[in-house]
């Protein structure tokens, strides 16, 4: 059997880095702070004015807001993947030779 499995056969996990780490708690806080900054952005606009077309660019304001903050995020983490991904293969090769 290959000493880098576990007993489920699946590869051992690596831990994350200090960096991983911190970069998703920073990738957290942007979905939360971009949610709200676009949510008082948003309510701004709507409470500027009473008018039906402006009340609209308030929600889409807020709706643009939150998609672009969790494609933010998701962004990050997929870097973050990649770069647990890479340190793991690179420990399996060490561990391999």
């Amino acid at each position: 059997m290959d000493s880098n499995l576990n007993t489920e056969g699946r590869p051992q996990q690596v831990p994350a880095s200090g960096w991983v780490k911190l970069l998703r708690f920073v990738a957290y806080a942007g979905i939360v702070l971009g949610c709200l900054l676009s949510l008082i952005a948003g309510a701004g606009v709507v409470l500027a004015s009473r008018d039906a077309r402006t009340i609209l660019v308030g929600l889409v304001i807020v709706a643009c807001g939150v998609l672009l903050s969790f494609v933010n995020a998701a962004t990050i983490m997929i870097f973050l993947d990649l770069a647990t991904d890479v340190k793991a293969i690179r420990a399996a090769e060490e561990h391999r030779r």
